[in-house]
């Protein structure tokens, strides 16, 4: 790899493309491949666009060079799914049809990032504002109500309701701290323990248990029926499966399948236990014996896979507002009561 190549590849920031260029990106690519241009000539027609020009010179010098698709979109920090279905291009072939997965899956996470975003963006500026407001009333308005409380009683309930208000914000506080802590050493935290333990931690989760499983799922499924499409055996396809590192799941399950196999199992079995993993993949295993036939099973599988999918992450971002303004009415209530609490007492002492 020469000089120039090593330079452009360190300058993530200024290459990196948002998901929204990633999926324009690919959607070029295929349009031109569609229309019976060869890869590299199609990457050289797209660097006439601006915004696509570093990444797609980087791209062709990174293929000219003999890296495979897969790790150059991975090089150039395209999102793990879209690098991940691409790997399986230099088996099958299929780069048209595997881009064209990539855009779809992309689109779907793209619309449920946005959606997600216009959703919370009001109540997390509400959030924002009442903590302000609650600190500020917590440290200097309380202490100087604290005076004015002249029974016991009322000094009594008046105690209960500041360490109330003290209590939530230390646990916004916290479980702020938590989630920054986690979002900010989440590799770190996945290399900690392996890929059993990551398993075992998911799969405890209720809500997190049930969308893990689908989307593992459809992208074990998707994977499967791509490489069956093209010919391959079954231990093939999972040899190939196994190898890739962006879905370290997926990877994991497909070591112990061969295994399996080697033992002399035929892997529906297996299939059946595996956290993480819909029981209606090992039922298509265990009904169809011809790979083409299964493959198209899977094809419609994967299609009933999406649709629930994309259902259930509906359901949690409308559920998301309204718990939102939940918590933030009891927090506003609680506030009135601090402040008042202390007139209502001087007003009955008059």
């Amino acid at each position: 790899m020469d000089i120039s190549l090593k330079k452009m590849l360190f300058k993530k920031n200024k290459k990196e493309l948002s998901l929204t260029l990633q999926i324009q990106f690919l959607k070029r690519l295929h349009q031109l491949l569609d229309n019976g241009y060869p890869l590299i000539h199609s990457l050289r027609l797209i660097q006439l666009e601006k915004k696509f020009k570093v990444v797609s010179s980087t791209l062709e010098e990174l293929l000219i060079n003999g890296t495979t698709l897969g790790s150059a979109f991975k090089k150039l920090h395209f999102h793990t799914l879209i690098s991940s279905f691409l790997t399986t291009v230099e088996t099958t072939g299929y780069l048209k049809n595997n881009l064209l997965t990539c855009i779809r899956i992309g689109e779907q996470q793209l619309t449920y990032t946005q959606k997600i975003k216009r959703v919370i963006r009001y109540p997390i500026i509400l959030l924002v504002f009442f903590i302000i407001l609650f600190s500020l009333i917590n440290y200097f308005v309380l202490p100087s109500f604290e005076s004015m409380i002249t029974s016991d009683d009322s000094a009594f309930s008046m105690y209960i309701v500041m360490n109330i208000i003290k209590s939530i914000g230390l646990i916004l506080a916290t479980i702020i701290s938590i989630l920054y802590f986690l979002y900010l050493f989440k590799n770190r935290i996945n290399q900690t323990f392996t890929i059993e333990q990551r398993i075992n931690h998911l799969k405890k989760i209720p809500l997190i248990n049930y969308l893990m499983t689908l989307h593992t799922t459809f992208l074990f499924s998707t994977q499967l029926s791509t490489l069956l499409k093209s010919g391959l055996t079954l231990k093939n396809t999972l040899a190939h499966l196994a190898k890739q590192s962006q879905m370290p799941i997926i990877s994991h399950y497909s070591k112990l399948l061969i295994q399996d196999y080697r033992k002399g199992g035929d892997a529906v079995h297996l299939l059946h236990h595996f956290p993480l993993i819909d029981q209606q993949l090992a039922l298509l295993f265990q009904n169809q014996t011809n790979m083409k036939d299964l493959a198209k099973d899977l094809a419609v599988y994967n299609q009933i896979l999406f649709d629930e999918f994309e259902h259930s992450i509906m359901k949690i971002i409308q559920m998301i507002q309204p718990i939102f303004f939940s918590l933030l009415a009891i927090f506003i209530i609680l506030m009135y009561i601090s402040i008042l609490w202390p007139m209502f007492d001087l007003i009955n002492h008059l």
